[in-house]
């Protein structure tokens, strides 16, 4: 019996949804940041050519020159989750897969995050994992963080995170109608996990 190789294919996406200096081309789309229908139509055709998912990049780091604006419209993009989100309502099969950094979020808001992009793209979310290469001075430092230091949280981060995922099985839900009175029961299959390490605090 023959071995039958499969390769899976991802589509890596940014900002105005170039690359280096494409946007120079008369007809290439420069505004994708700007406008949904854009994304759509680009996840419409990478589906159609049997796409496995889409990456988005993020960060939120600072600009040492803001003159770069004008020579990348990479740089401008829209909140990676958000856009998602949109997409996996709009898309069919193709993975969504998302970049947050471990700095500069909360594990549980980006559980919570992640978890409702699966949901709402019936289990096609993905979670790319970074500390970030800067974004300190958003967020009320002086600088960005530690190298040592982000990678300490990160490791952290990623347990919190996939704690609070397994914390609830998939089929632990359970909606009952009671019909006549217009309310229904939620039966909560929950595993509660108290989580106190050295940098996050969770439960």
């Amino acid at each position: 019996m023959a071995f039958k190789r499969r390769f899976t294919l991802g589509a890596y996406l940014s900002g105005g949804a170039v690359n280096g200096d494409a946007w120079r081309d008369p007809s290439a789309d420069i505004d994708a940041d700007l406008v949904f229908e854009r994304y759509r139509d680009y996840v419409a055709l990478l589906e159609k050519g049997r796409f496995d998912a889409i990456f988005l990049f993020d960060t939120v780091g600072t600009l040492p020159d803001p003159a770069t604006f004008e020579r990348d419209p990479g740089i401008p993009r829209w909140d990676t989750f958000m856009l998602l989100a949109a997409l996996a309502v709009t898309s069919r099969h193709i993975g969504l897969i998302g970049t947050a950094n471990t700095t500069y979020n909360e594990p549980y808001n980006l559980a919570r995050r992640v978890a409702s992009l699966d949901r709402l793209s019936k289990g096609r979310a993905g979670w790319n994992v970074v500390t970030g290469t800067g974004g300190g001075e958003n967020f009320g430092h002086d600088a960005h963080v530690a190298h040592a230091d982000r990678y300490v949280r990160a490791e952290e981060f990623v347990d919190v995170v996939t704690g609070l995922w397994d914390s609830v099985s998939p089929d632990a839900i359970h909606e009952t109608a009671r019909r006549g009175s217009g309310s229904i029961h939620q039966d909560y299959g929950l595993s509660i996990i108290p989580v106190h390490i050295s940098v996050l605090q969770v439960r």
